[in-house]
């Protein structure tokens, strides 16, 4: 058997040696450079991460901002003059307990629905507010991209260039907006008296007097009785 020596002294001895060694150093710098890196990378995100952190929520934020603006200028796309009254609409959104988006093959516009007013879904009052969501969740629940016939009142468009009018749902005939009232979902605006204000105070009556929907609730319908009674004040 070959000592050490002989092995190192040998022929091919002292190159397989060095060559040993050789390896040995370059597999220790590769695993020094790594730690180093990794090191340098620790200390880099030790010291700076509330900044990246702080740049990543800023590049978030600029995202979700891009998109909700986005999504806020196509509700308030809005071209009335190409909307007429008969025609058959469809219906795109709902902004409010009173307000939708429709759309035919000329382009898009809000329509505000003549002759009612629902409470306010960002209203201070908490419960004002929760009726207010469920005046639009109902709205979405039997409208929503369903096409319904076009009736224009003789104003036009509100103080806001919203088309001001009736929707009659193509699917059941219903007027959407007298629906809203049978069903204890919304008020009728009677500040400013309309055609068929008549007809949707028979159904709001029926409404109070069956309890349904807000009216089912005392402070509520308190609150929609004095509203009524400050509109019919302010008649117009």
């Amino acid at each position: 058997m070959r000592s050490l020596k002989e092995s190192i002294d040998g022929p091919g001895g002292s190159r397989y040696f060095l060559d040993a060694i050789q390896t040995e150093c370059q597999r220790e710098a590769l695993v020094h450079e790594a730690r180093a890196r990794r090191n340098r990378w620790y200390a880099f995100f030790s010291k700076h991460y509330l900044n990246l952190f702080t740049l990543g929520l800023l590049v978030m934020g600029g995202y979700w901002f891009v998109c909700i603006q986005s999504q806020r200028l196509e509700l308030l796309a809005n071209n009335p003059e190409k909307f007429t009254s008969g025609e058959t609409v469809t219906i795109e959104n709902v902004i409010d307990g009173d307000e939708l988006r429709i759309s035919n093959e000329k382009g898009h516009s809000r329509i505000r629905l003549l002759g009612i007013k629902s409470f306010d879904q960002s209203a201070r009052e908490r419960l004002l507010s929760q009726y207010g969501k469920v005046a639009v969740d109902y709205l979405g629940d039997v409208a929503l991209t369903k096409e319904a016939t076009l009736h224009v009142s003789p104003k036009g468009v509100d103080d806001e260039g919203r088309l001001l009018g009736t929707l009659i749902l193509n699917d059941s005939g219903d007027d959407l907006a007298q629906l809203m009232v049978s069903e204890g979902m919304t008020l009728v605006y009677v500040k400013y008296p309309f055609e068929k204000m008549d007809q949707y105070l028979v159904s709001q009556e029926e409404a109070r007097v069956d309890q349904v929907g807000f009216w089912e609730n005392r402070r509520v319908a308190a609150r929609a009785q004095s509203l009524m009674n400050l509109w019919k004040q302010e008649q117009q």
